[in-house]
């Protein structure tokens, strides 16, 4: 009788590597929707200057805390360089359409 006690001993941590436990529960898919794996952070909406100084600020923050890689922060930093060069850009050329219509209002479309 002890001989069979020490064979069950022996089986159990097999079986019970073998089943490791409940699953975790998947998404459900509806119909005309994709199933989310996982959740996001945070989303940012950068549309303005500001927008993209209130991000920097967060991952500087983030970076001091050790809350994010580096490798991540200075892909972002990088990023918010990129963008503001682009906002700059477009901003300048909306001031320089703005400054031709006056112009062309001003003297019939005639250079001085």
């Amino acid at each position: 009788m002890l001989k069979n006690m020490s064979k069950k001993v022996e089986e159990t941590p097999q079986i019970a590597r073998q089943n490791p436990g409940p699953k975790k529960a998947e998404p459900v898919k509806t119909k005309g929707q994709e199933a989310k794996t996982e959740k996001k952070k945070y989303t940012s909406h950068i549309k303005k200057p500001e927008d993209l100084r209130r991000l920097l600020s967060v991952t500087m923050s983030q970076l001091r805390r050790d809350e994010i890689d580096v490798t991540k922060a200075r892909a972002i930093f990088y990023g918010a360089g990129v963008f503001l060069s682009i906002l700059d850009s477009c901003e300048f050329e909306a001031r320089i359409a703005k400054l031709e219509e006056v112009v062309n209002q001003d003297n019939d479309g005639r250079w001085n």
